[in-house]
C-alpha cells in the first residue's frame, strides 16, 4: 500500500506522544509521501521539520519515499551515511522536492537497488 502524510501550518509535535518511531512497524507499505504545506520556508521550522521526520523513519520494506516542502537543513540521522542503506535497504526511487534548506543529501551511492 501507500501512505501520503500532510503536514499543515502551524503545526506541533511533541515527544511525549511515543518518542518516534512512528512508521517503523508499516512493512506492508511499498510508498510513502510525506509533504509539509506550510508555506514559504521558515527559519523556526528548521528544527521541528528535522525532529518530524526523524520520528517519521519508515520500514525497511519500503520501496519509494518522497519528502516534498520539507525545511529542516539535515536529513534524518536514518538517512545518513551508512544508515539510509541499512534502514532502507529495498529503496528505488526517492524524491526530494522543494527542501530548499537542505545542506546534506543521502548517500545514494548506498542503496544497491535505487533507479535513475
Amino acid at each position: 500500500g501507500s501512505l501520503e502524510i500532510y503536514v499543515r501550518q502551524n503545526y506541533k509535535h511533541s515527544k511525549e506522544y511515543g518518542g518516534g518511531g512512528y512508521l517503523c512497524n508499516t512493512e506492508y507499505l511499498k510508498s510513502i509521501t510525506i509533504e509539509w504545506r506550510c508555506g514559504e520556508y521558515e527559519q523556526e521550522r528548521m528544527g521541528r521539520d528535522e525532529v518530524l521526520l526523524e520520528d517519521l523513519q519508515p520500514h525497511g520494506n519500503l520501496k519509494e519515499l518522497e519528502i516534498r516542502g520539507y525545511c529542516g537543513l539535515r536529513i534524518p540521522k536514518w538517512a545518513r551515511e551508512d544508515g539510509v542503506a541499512a534502514s532502507l535497504p529495498n529503496l528505488v526511487k526517492i524524491v526530494l522536492e522543494d527542501c530548499d534548506g537542505l545542506t546534506e543529501l543521502p548517500w545514494l551511492g548506498k542503496l544497491q537497488h535505487l533507479k535513475t
